[in-house]
């Protein structure tokens, strides 16, 4: 009898573990720099683990999503969050990055899941670091 509860309790960490694993499959790239195409700014998408400063700005936004950002030295971090959704699967693309009127515009889309996806809560969310740079950010939501 043991041992079938031990199989079964086995059976539920490892469907959790994967759960969380599918939860957290949100980032756009890797850590590498990305330039944007029309634009000479360059900007890099960071990875977790983040910094307590840039955790509290994640935090804050969780429950209905937004935009923030703060400057860290000569680079802004702009975090990008859309708020909770109902499943794993959603991504926050970086469309472009350009310098307009003074200020700093970020065009991002958000990427529903295709196909099936845990059903699980999640808050997507992005980190933006544009290196040498003290502008006003925007950021500007497509399709």
């Amino acid at each position: 009898m043991k041992s079938n509860i031990n199989i079964l309790c086995n059976k539920l960490l490892i469907v959790f573990c994967m759960l969380f694993v599918l939860a957290g499959c949100s980032a756009q790239a890797a850590n590498s720099i990305i330039e944007g195409k029309d634009t000479p700014l360059q900007y890099e998408i960071l990875n977790p683990p983040y910094m307590v400063q840039l955790n509290d700005l994640i935090h804050s936004l969780k429950p209905n999503g937004g935009v923030k950002s703060t400057q860290i030295g000569k680079d802004t971090l702009v975090v990008i969050s859309l708020g909770q959704r109902s499943s794993a699967g959603y991504q926050i693309l970086i469309d472009k990055v350009e310098e307009k009127n003074g200020k700093i515009v970020i065009h991002y889309s958000e990427k529903k899941p295709e196909g099936m996806a845990a059903m699980v809560i999640t808050y997507p969310s992005l980190v933006v670091k544009i290196t040498n740079s003290t502008l006003p950010v925007e950021a500007v939501q497509g399709k």
